[in-house]
């Protein structure tokens, strides 16, 4: 849920208030994205590259439903 937003719609609005403001995400989109494409970048052959490119996991975090930075 914290990376991609699945199911966010099963919590109340107050809920992902509060998490959010405990837990700021601090450019986590961003963060996330650029050490992802790294790592696969590096291993083209890794989990995480074949994991990317069939389910276009970088827009998934790009297109998740925080409000902050969009992607590089």
């Amino acid at each position: 849920m914290d990376v991609i937003g699945m199911l966010i719609d099963e919590l109340s609005e107050s809920t992902v208030r509060e998490v959010l403001e405990k837990h700021p995400r601090l450019g986590c989109k961003k963060r996330l994205i650029g050490l992802l494409d790294d790592q696969a970048t590096k291993k083209s052959q890794s989990r995480i590259a074949s994991a990317m490119e069939q389910f276009k996991l970088l827009d998934l975090i790009d297109q998740a439903p925080f409000a902050e930075s969009s992607r590089v």
